[in-house]
């Protein structure tokens, strides 16, 4: 459990500088982040180094499972549109 907390500590104490970037240029991806952040069991939400996908670090398999399907079906489409 120690672990757990001092990962998802170390994670929060970083910023990704391109995120900001991409989340002006493409408001979706902001979005989308914040949604991730806000569903039951989400640790932590961010964008990739690159910005190849947003993520979000959860409690449980069954909590994460859920989130995906909850955004997925909400931002499938419009996500997929940003190039």
């Amino acid at each position: 459990k120690k672990n757990k907390k001092t990962f998802i500590k170390l994670l929060t104490n970083k910023n990704n500088d391109l995120q900001f970037i991409v989340e002006k240029r493409h408001p979706i991806i902001k979005k989308i982040i914040f949604e991730i952040s806000k569903k039951k069991g989400c640790y932590y939400s961010r964008m990739t180094g690159s910005g190849s996908l947003c993520y979000g670090i959860f409690s449980s398999d069954k909590t994460a499972k859920a989130a995906l399907n909850k955004v997925k079906s909400k931002y499938s489409e419009k996500a997929s549109a940003v190039k």
